[in-house]
């Protein structure tokens, strides 16, 4: 069973667009990709941050999806 230790951050921005079309490349390659949005949460109204998206991978998937993110060919 996976655990929340077993997902790492891979990326994060102020731009949920982008965030978007980077988890579907991320799925388009095999990659199992979780989308935080921290303007759907508790977290925002708790803390005082800015806004940002997160894509969570779990982290064997992690390696690969950073060279994912980085070759935007």
């Amino acid at each position: 069973m996976n655990t929340k230790e077993d997902w790492v951050l891979i990326y994060s921005s102020g731009d949920k667009f982008e965030t978007d079309l980077l988890k579907v490349r991320l799925e388009n390659n095999g990659i199992n990709v979780v989308l935080f949005d921290h303007e759907d949460s508790m977290y925002k109204s708790l803390n005082d941050t800015n806004y940002e998206v997160g894509l969570y991978v779990h982290k064997s998937d992690a390696e690969r999806a950073e060279k994912i993110i980085q070759n935007k060919d």
